[in-house]
This record gives structure tokens, sequence and C-alpha cells, in this order.
């Protein structure tokens, strides 16, 4: 008779100190450019309106371009790294005891429904719970408890709420002429502050996820080879 080797629990722990590293730094970035911005905010109420003719405004804007690249090299390298952390946490589900026919999202569905549009708006929060929600084998915990999915922190909803806002402000932003009577510095100023609620929840959301694993691996007992051990050989027979 023929038995599957489980595939081995991999601790996804170096990733998320990578990805809460990544998300510090792309928070301290976004606090001096929602810094910046404000300053731009309320020199823009004052008579000069021409940055040519200030250099402490000139210097503002400079200031301001660079940190804005700097940040969406931050939030390209986050993201990359933040879509293997789910990935491999998410591959580690079966070996915590939760089959992957029971998962309405998979590993590949969860990161690529970031990338797909209208779909990004719901599924990504919706995958991301529902691993948070099996990363922990509850039944271990709790016997006698069949199916019971509890319900994820707070953070986890403000964390897309300011997440949505975030993007939508960010698109806004893109999409608006520096001739409007739109206030630029000050619709980033608000951008800045929804990316870092953002981020900081993330942050949580990474190490509560990690350490429900660590925890859900610790209650199973799991070694290098995850899930039941194979069953005993049939005794030899002498002929």
């Amino acid at each position: 008779m023929y038995y599957p080797i489980p595939r081995p629990f991999a601790s996804p722990r170096l990733r998320a100190r990578i990805v809460i590293v990544l998300l510090i730094a792309f928070s301290v970035v976004a606090l001096g450019s929602m810094l910046l911005s404000i300053t731009e905010g309320l020199l823009s109420i004052t008579e000069v309106k021409d940055p040519d003719q200030d250099p402490i405004s000139f210097l503002l804007v400079l200031a301001s371009w660079v940190l804005l690249a700097f940040q969406g090299l931050l939030y390209l390298t986050t993201a990359v790294f933040l879509m293997t952390f789910l990935y491999r946490a998410h591959e580690n589900l079966p070996a915590l005891g939760t089959s992957k026919n029971s998962l309405q999202y998979s590993s590949g569905w969860m990161v690529g429904s970031f990338f797909v549009p209208f779909v990004s708006l719901v599924v990504p929060y919706r995958a991301v719970k529902e691993l948070w929600q099996c990363s922990l084998p509850v039944p271990e915990l709790y016997p006698g408890v069949s199916g019971y999915l509890p319900d994820p922190p707070a953070f986890f909803a403000i964390w897309w709420f300011c997440w949505i806002l975030a993007n939508i402000g960010n698109n806004v932003l893109f999409r608006i002429d520096d001739k409007s009577d739109v206030p630029l510095p000050w619709l980033s100023a608000v951008v800045n502050v929804f990316e870092i609620a953002a981020a900081v929840c993330l942050i949580l959301i990474v190490r509560s996820i990690d350490q429900r694993q660590a925890e859900g691996k610790a209650v199973l007992g799991l070694g290098t080879i995850a899930g039941p051990p194979l069953p005993p050989l049939p005794p030899l027979q002498n002929y």
C-alpha cells in the first residue's frame, strides 16, 4: 500500500521578520513624507507660490520627490516579501490540521487576488482572515469543538479599511493636475496617515499569523515532517 509523504512544516518566521522590518521602514518614510506635505501645505497658504522663487519651497518639493521614490521602492519590496510570507504560511495549513479541500481560498489565489481588479477589494482580506483563523488548530486547544473559527482582532478590519482608502487616495493624487483646485499637499498628508495606519496593522497581522503557527506547531508537536506518523510495517513472515 502507498502512503503519501506529508508536506513538511516550514516556519515562516524569517519571512515575517523581513516583512515587519520593511513595514517599519515604510512607515518611517511615509511619516517623513507626511510631515513634508504638511509643511508644503502651510507654505502654500503664504504669498510664495512659485517654488523656483523660494529655495526653501524648492528643497521641500525635491525632498518630497525623493521620499516618494524611496517610498515606492519600499512598497514594491514589501509587497514581494509579504506575498512570499503569506504563501508559505498558507502552505503550512495542511500540516496544522486543515485540509486544502476545506479551505475557501488556495495559496496561489490568496496571493493572486491582490492583483485582480475589483476582486482585490474583498478577496485578499477574506483570504488573510482565513489564514489567520486556520493557523492555530483550535480543536486541539478546545476538545469537542469542531469547525469553530474565531473572529480575528479588530486590527484586521482597520488594516483593510485604511488600505482601501490609501489606494483610493493614491489613485486620486495620480490623476489630478497640479493646477487643479484640490489641495495636493493636504490630500497627500491624509493618504500618508492611512498608509501608516495600514502598515502598523499589517505588522500586527503578520506577527499574529506567525505566532499562531508557531503555537500550532508546538501543540501538534510537528518535527521536520508534518502530519500523522506512517502506519507500522507488517511483521516479516518466515517461509
